[in-house]
């Protein structure tokens, strides 16, 4: 499996077909940084929807208007559900307000573990089988 490394992030999709995000130790993300990660997101996931894991424990800063993007472009249009993993309280609270945002379509789990978050994204692509069945 490549792992594509953008200024931020560290990004693959695992052998289950999950787009793993791994956030770099000490970045701070600009909005171009966020596009640049949005871009390869897309790219993985094949222009369609996704299920993202993205680790956001290592130590970040984020600027609002990356943010904005975030949620506007990445999780509202691209993602079936994304299990953010973080022991951090500021980012549990984005989070959680991103989650009951009205447009935001995709599920959207805080998880304390990357098998945690892993496990729940496998649960909702086998319920996403199941339905197609």
């Amino acid at each position: 499996m490549e792992k594509i490394t953008a200024k931020c992030h560290r990004v693959f999709k695992d052998a289950n077909g999950i787009i793993n995000v791994e956030i770099i130790n000490g970045v701070h993300i600009a909005i171009e940084q966020m596009r640049e990660t949005g871009m390869v997101i897309r790219s993985l996931s094949e222009g369609g929807m996704g299920l993202v894991l993205v680790d956001a424990r290592p130590h970040h800063t984020i600027t609002d208007e990356a943010m904005a993007y975030l949620k506007d472009e990445m999780i509202s249009k691209n993602r079936t559900a994304t299990a953010v993993v973080t022991d951090k309280l500021g980012i549990k609270l984005m989070v959680d307000y991103f989650a009951r945002l009205p447009g935001i379509n995709g599920k959207i789990k805080i998880c304390t573990c990357k098998e945690e978050g892993l496990n729940w994204l496998l649960s909702m692509q086998s319920a996403g089988r199941s339905a197609a069945i």
